[in-house]
Parts: structure tokens; C-alpha cells; sequence
């Protein structure tokens, strides 16, 4: 079809997505959750929120440009 799958993200977001349905599908929804109202929970910590964004950001970057690029040690 003409379509290049650049070190086969299209089989892992798959296999990832299946499986986190399917664990969510027989987890079911939590117990408790909506107990005091459905207002939404108070932030957790946003210095770890900031550097779960950067480490996140930071292996996208790496992952993509080296697979894109053949870049190798």
C-alpha cells in the first residue's frame, strides 16, 4: 500500500492498546470513585507532572530521530 512503518510502531501501539483495553475492560471501574460528588481530584504534584512531560518528550525525540535517522553507537 505504499506505507512505511518506521520501526514497526504500528505493531507495538497494536499489541498496547489491546492489551490495555482488555485490562481495563476486566479491571472495571473503580469503587469509590464518585462517592463525594463527581468533582474532579486535586493535582498530584506538578513538579513530577513536569518531569514525567520532559522524560516522556525526551525519549519521543530520541526514539524517533534514531530510528528515522539510522543513528547508531
Amino acid at each position: 500500500m505504499g506505507a512505511v512503518d518506521i520501526a514497526g510502531s504500528g505493531a507495538v501501539h497494536l499489541i498496547g492498546g489491546s492489551s490495555a483495553m482488555a485490562s481495563a475492560i476486566m479491571l472495571g471501574p473503580r469503587l469509590g470513585r464518585y462517592d463525594n460528588g463527581i468533582k474532579p481530584l486535586p493535582l498530584g504534584n506538578p513538579v513530577n507532572a513536569v518531569m514525567g512531560l520532559f522524560v516522556l518528550w525526551w525519549g519521543w525525540l530520541a526514539f524517533n530521530s534514531g530510528s528515522t535517522y539510522g543513528v547508531s553507537i
